[in-house]
């Protein structure tokens, strides 16, 4: 959820604009560094889509009003409501 949030903030897309966001991603244990392809896809003010078709990741991020993921479906979910 940290790395999202860089890219979120960075990219500040406007509702239902997308983006592509590449990224290294670096395999355990085997420590081999590879290029994610990845994209966000902004649906409103909370919610922003995001694929990683590596992973065959795709889900609906919740996130708060400064970029925090709040929820990454099956994979993680705050404890806190951050703002």
């Amino acid at each position: 959820p940290a790395t999202n949030l860089l890219a979120i903030r960075r990219f500040d897309l406007g509702v239902g604009m997308s983006t592509p966001a590449p990224a290294a991603y670096l395999a355990f244990p085997e420590l081999r560094l590879m290029r994610l392809e990845q994209s966000y896809r902004r649906l409103d003010d909370t919610r922003y889509g995001y694929d990683a078709p590596m992973f065959g990741y795709n889900a609906i991020l919740e996130v708060s009003p400064a970029g925090f993921v709040l929820d990454y479906p099956g994979l993680w979910r705050s404890a806190a409501r951050l703002e």
